[in-house]
């Protein structure tokens, strides 16, 4: 998140808009420290992102950034492999919360449905979510060409517009 503030920063001077890069950079800010004071003291929620067919993200990513910062923790970890991630150790790992993707299609409903999925913690418990797709290559360009870019980085933004938090009280709760 750090690189992608800089990266708005830098940006704003090349278009000329180096106002607007300040304010979109200082509503990030407040919205990161809002989300860090909300989830202070809370216990770290482990999480499972899927981007479909269990293909995961790299906690090295904007994703991983945001679910690092509301307290969470991948269980898949800071590398994981290409392709889909074991369903054997998944189930083993068990994590609280299961995200999916926007473009992995996914549903509680289906995960629910789903042999490798139902038994999870987070699928039996509903604590299910999806999250917009977001890239830090994508935001940059949606900012370059001066689309809103703020509902992208808005810290675990569900659709419809209300954003959560991973890790209080043990529940999904809104920020």
């Amino acid at each position: 998140l750090d690189e992608l503030v800089q990266a708005i920063g830098e940006i704003g001077l090349i278009t000329g808009e180096p106002i607007a890069a300040r304010h979109l950079t200082a509503r990030i800010q407040a919205k990161r420290r809002a989300v860090a004071a909300r989830v202070a003291g809370t216990n770290i929620v482990t999480v499972f992102v899927d981007d479909g067919d269990l293909s995961t993200i790299s906690t090295h990513s904007l994703l991983g950034d945001l679910i690092r910062e509301a307290r969470g923790r991948s269980v898949a970890g800071a590398s994981p492999e290409q392709g889909p991630f074991p369903a054997q150790r998944l189930r083993r790992l068990n994590p609280d919360v299961y995200v999916g993707t926007a473009s992995s299609g996914l549903t509680l409903k289906g995960l629910r449905a789903r042999p490798k999925t139902r038994s999870l913690r987070a699928i039996r418990n509903g604590r299910f979510a999806v999250l917009p797709s977001v890239s830090p290559e994508a935001t940059l360009v949606d900012l370059a060409l001066g689309c809103p870019v703020e509902r992208q980085t808005h810290l675990l933004e569900i659709e419809y517009g209300v954003e959560i938090g991973l890790g209080v009280d043990g529940d999904v709760v809104g920020i």
